[in-house]
Formats: C-alpha cells, structure tokens, sequence
C-alpha cells in the first residue's frame, strides 16, 4: 500500500496544521444539518526566550499573562469583562505554554424567532488584539493610533512587561470557525513599540501671566493663571527674594514649556521652566501668551 500522497486539490488543507483541517472539517460537515453551527474557541498563550526556556510557570509569565487578561477586558464594554475572564487549563513544557480554556459560542437575537450563535466576547477581543499584535510586528503603527487609548494603554504594559522578562508571545487561536491564526509579538515588534510610545518633548516659550501663590527656597513658584495652579521649577534664589515683594500680586513670568507627549496610551507631561520676570510695560508676543 503506498502512503497517503498531500494533494491540497482535494483535501482543502493546503498549508493548515492538522488540528485547523478536522476541526474545519467538522464545522464544514456539521453545517450541513445546521447552518448556524460554531465549535468552542480554543487558545494557547506561549511565552519564549530564554526567561522561559525551562517552562517554569513564574512571576514574570504571571505578570505577562495579567498583562493580556487586561488588553481582552479593554477590547471590551465594561458590561463583558466579567464573560471574558481567560483562565488555563494546563501549561505545556519547554517554553511556557498556557493552554486557554475553551470559550463557547453565544446566543443572540433573543427578538428573532431562532437565535443565531455568534463568536464569544473573549474571540473577537482575542481577533482585535491579534490585529494590533501583528500590526506591531510588521511595523504598522498606524493601526496602533486608531486602537482607543484604554486599549492602547493595556498593549503598552504587555510590552514593558516582555521587555522585563526579555521575552515574546504567541498567541495561537483556532476560533469558532474552525479557523487557525498564529500571532507573535517579537523583539522586532516590542522594538517597535518601543519607539512608537516613546515620549516626544515639545518646547515653547510662554508667559504665565496670573498671581503669584507660593514662593520657595528650593528654587519653585506658583503662578495661579485663571482657574490653574502652575507650577515654576528653576527660579534662581535671587529672583525668588525680589519676588517676595510681589507675593498674591499681579505677575507675568516667561517660562520654557516642555511637554513630553506619547503618541497613544500616555498621559502627556509638561512642565514649566523659569527664564525671566517680564516687566509690565513689556509687550509679550501674542504666541507667547498662555491661554488655559
């Protein structure tokens, strides 16, 4: 008997690991008697480099996991987070390996005569962070900008915390098709994001004009402008003493506005540095001025 020759012609398996053919299979057999038919989403989580050579299960694989059980709750309404908790059933050797527990399909169209069934929260948050995964991975930080900021914020924390273990993941998903899609986050990619939510300082001159709060011997002033308390880091000790005269007075300080901005998934910072007291009969360019 000759063996079993590949020919994807008939089989329709070409390229697809045997797990993905039999269970696209079965749902391909199994909607013939009924349509609607989805089998359980199964996942693995794989976590590799050498942290995780030895498939030791430790702090570092648990901060990474707690790190993409954040990403799925931020994919979600704040309503599923409780449907989309993942959880493992085991974890295989050599790297480490958390196999997921399956995740069932749903029912919807409760209005409708025969609901439908539908892929579970925790797929299709599982398919979006794929997405943003692989966008990373192929340098596509466009798609990154687009992610809400919660999401984009989670992403972020995932990478610092491989970057911690100097480690990748996978995730492996066959979803309630039957379909098999393989995602990994590399160096190349956490390289990436790296770069991508880096701070860029921004610098400008601006002139708070407001009261003056607070004075200190440290070298700090507060200048109330409107309704903010702004803070002035870098006033020299003899500026601060001539400035004492002028305490709950009118004040105009020219200052040197640094702001560090990330792209997505950051809070800007900015701060004021001191250069000058501007004197009342100066005119300040209009671009100067602060507007809060």
């Amino acid at each position: 008997m000759r063996p079993y020759q590949h020919r994807p012609e008939l089989d329709e398996a070409d390229d697809q690991a045997p797990s993905e053919y039999l269970r696209s299979a079965l749902v391909r057999g199994l909607r013939k008697l009924d349509p609607a038919t989805r089998l359980d989403t199964l996942a693995d989580v794989r976590l590799f480099g050498p942290t995780f050579d030895g498939g030791v299960f430790e702090r570092r694989a648990a901060d990474i996991f707690i790190r993409v059980q954040d990403e799925v709750d931020a994919a979600v309404d704040d309503e599923d987070r409780p449907s989309v908790q993942l959880g493992f059933r085991s974890i295989g050797r050599g790297s480490v390996v958390l196999h997921l527990r399956p995740m069932a399909p749903i029912r919807s169209g409760e209005d409708q005569m025969v609901p439908m069934p539908e892929p579970s929260k925790a797929e299709l948050a599982l398919t979006r962070i794929l997405d943003l995964h692989d966008a990373l991975e192929a340098g596509r930080t466009e798609e990154v900008a687009e992610a809400d900021r919660d999401l984009a914020t989670r992403l972020r924390q995932l990478v610092e915390s491989l970057d911690a273990a100097d480690a990748g993941i996978e995730l492996d998903i066959s979803d309630s098709n039957g379909t098999r899609r393989l995602s990994r986050l590399s160096a190349e990619g956490r390289a990436v994001a790296r770069a991508y939510f880096e701070r860029r300082p921004q610098t400008s001159t601006v002139v708070l004009a407001g009261s003056l709060r607070t004075l200190s011997a440290s070298g700090h002033i507060e200048v109330q402008v409107g309704r903010r308390v702004i803070e002035v880091t870098d006033v020299p000790v003899e500026i601060s003493e001539d400035l004492k005269a002028q305490f709950n007075d009118f004040v105009r300080i020219r200052t040197r506005r640094t702001a560090e901005v990330a792209p997505r998934g950051k809070s800007s910072k900015v701060t004021y540095t001191f250069l000058q007291v501007v004197s009342h009969d100066e005119i300040v360019p209009r671009e100067e001025l602060a507007a809060f």
